[in-house]
């Protein structure tokens, strides 16, 4: 599910998934922050995920990231 974040709009994955938009901007935010720490080799961790994701044009703060991070159980080195 995380890949699909990138072929269909955020409202019509929340629609199927029966998901609220906030709860599906979560599911994309997450394949973002998966992409750019595999990108990284497993290095990245939250501050540099964070400026990445700023450099998109993502309003996140570090804070959530990390959270994130921690669900997903990835960290950086």
């Amino acid at each position: 599910m995380v890949l699909e974040c990138t072929n269909f709009k955020i409202s019509r994955m929340a629609r199927l998934l029966k998901v609220t938009e906030t709860g599906s901007w979560r599911v994309a935010l997450q394949a973002k922050i998966v992409a750019h720490h595999k990108a990284s080799g497993g290095t990245y961790g939250s501050p540099r995920i964070t400026a990445d994701l700023h450099a998109e044009g993502e309003q996140v703060s570090v804070n959530t990231v990390a959270k994130a991070m921690r669900r997903m159980e990835i960290a950086g080195v």
